[in-house]
């Protein structure tokens, strides 16, 4: 069936009216869900995810078996991770206490001892954008829940105040207790039952702010430890310009040392699945 040209005229003009409607009608929806959210920014992400059709997140209902009890209460859930992360690291040093594990001589003699003093330099706006810049635009957030791209992209604007906290906090030797809240997951491991608290690890999503001053820190230690050649050579993990394929080329080249001297090169390799052992370096301390 063809349709009049005013046909035709009269279904645009309403179907552009319907859109309007539609449009106001979300706008309104999103405002009182904005209005009567207790956690705002969250509920700012639930709407642009759900406007652009973002999949939610998969989650799972968590259920422990603790002393043959089932616990599906999810504040009880909290508290038994809770309590578990905490005392793991405690037990973790009783044990190689117990067992009398310590750092042979030949590892400690790769630390250098350093007669000088360390002073960290001061804090400036430039700096403060610099290490805002470095920032990966990542979506997860910690307690604050303020994304880092956000604080990317609103820098210029914060970079005074930031500043102005980082160098009270480096001036007063004091880590600001609000930087120090972390939002805690337990994650499973993938292998194992869902029900076994073991067999679950932490990951811990700090504030956007505190990774800052705490990078911020970094570049003046590193910068120390760098400088007065502290650290080991074979180091290769967490320093700049060092990684995983450094260190295979280390050890390649060692091997082809090896072979050329007609020597037999052996390779020990290990790993564990959770942290297991946990040394003590006394070398140094800050004041």
């Amino acid at each position: 069936m063809t349709l009049s040209m005013g046909t035709r005229l009269y279904i645009a003009k309403y179907k552009s009216i319907y859109k309007r409607v539609i449009t106001e009608a979300k706008r309104r929806e999103n405002d009182r869900l904005l209005l009567q959210a207790t956690n705002k920014p969250k509920a700012v992400w639930k709407i642009i995810n759900k406007e652009v059709g973002r999949p939610s997140t998969k989650t799972h209902d968590i259920t422990l078996d603790i002393q043959s009890d089932e616990i599906g209460d999810l504040n009880k859930i909290a508290d038994l991770f809770n309590v578990y992360f905490c005392e793991m690291p405690i037990k973790l040093l009783k044990n190689n206490k117990t067992n009398n594990i310590s750092p042979p001589d030949k590892h400690r003699m790769c630390i250098k001892g350093c007669n000088k003093s360390i002073f960290f330099a001061l804090i400036t706006e430039n700096e403060v954008t610099k290490v805002a810049k470095s920032l990966k635009n990542k979506f997860v957030t910690g307690n604050d829940d303020i994304p880092d791209y956000i604080v990317k992209q609103c820098i210029d604007y914060l970079k005074k105040p930031l500043t102005d906290i980082y160098y009270a906090s480096l001036e007063s030797g004091i880590f600001p207790d609000q930087l120090k809240i972390a939002k805690v997951i337990p994650v499973h491991n993938k292998k194992g039952n869902r029900r076994d608290i073991n067999n679950y690890r932490p990951i811990a999503s700090l504030s956007v702010f505190s990774k800052m001053l705490e990078k911020l820190v970094y570049n003046r230690i590193i910068a120390f430890i760098e400088k007065n050649g502290i650290i080991t050579d074979a180091q290769h993990g967490f320093r700049s310009k060092r990684s995983t394929e450094t260190a295979l080329q280390d050890f390649v080249n060692n091997v082809q040392t090896t072979i050329d001297n007609k020597m037999n090169p052996i390779g020990l390799f290990w790993t564990f699945p959770r942290p297991t052992m946990s040394w003590t370096i006394d070398y140094y301390s800050t004041n």
